[in-house]
């Protein structure tokens, strides 16, 4: 469950992504909590929506100590305006290592490559997050791994508790 002061972080970024786009974002809605991910609705000026689903890890290791970190999560979108059903990002909280690609697992089942752009990463293709979409679903735990830009290797951890019935509730505000 994410605390409410991160909650309020991720909502002003969300926030400040909408304002910064052609729309702006009239009403905000909290969808619930379920177990790990929590769940918003956006709907901007001209009646479009935006939902997301949003989870920090529950366990974090590094390859070498680490003087500091921001604000890690992972973050799946729907927005129907644009034939988007689901879209993965995950906030590293760091400056990544561009030229490296992160990968993301299931249980340790195959895993899914991203890159990494600045402190984000996203997946190659569409068809990638619903594939992690339907995997995630059917999960426990998700294992996220990335390089930093001085190289430090970090693997989160996401537990996937309650992550289908926090999907469920924002494809159906999406609709």
């Amino acid at each position: 469950m994410i605390g409410k002061r991160m909650k309020s972080t991720i909502i002003t970024i969300l926030a400040a992504t909408v304002i910064s786009s052609s729309s702006y974002a009239d009403t905000r809605k909290d969808l619930g909590t379920f177990n790990n991910w929590d769940a918003l609705l956006e709907v901007n000026a001209k009646g479009q929506k935006t939902c997301y689903i949003i989870s920090m890890p529950n366990k974090t290791s590094t390859s070498q100590p680490v003087s500091s970190r921001g604000d890690s999560y992972m973050m799946i979108s729907i927005k129907p305006t644009y034939g988007i059903i689901a879209e993965i990002m995950v906030a590293l909280g760091f400056a990544s290592n561009e030229s490296a690609e992160a990968t993301v697992s299931v249980d340790g089942d195959r895993t899914t490559r991203m890159f990494m752009k600045g402190e984000e990463a996203w997946t190659y293709d569409a068809r990638d997050d619903v594939a992690m979409v339907a995997k995630m679903k059917a999960g426990s735990n998700l294992l996220f791994t990335s390089t930093s830009k001085r190289g430090t290797v970090l693997k989160d951890t996401y537990s996937l508790s309650g992550f289908t019935a926090a999907f469920n509730a924002i494809s159906s505000a999406c609709k």
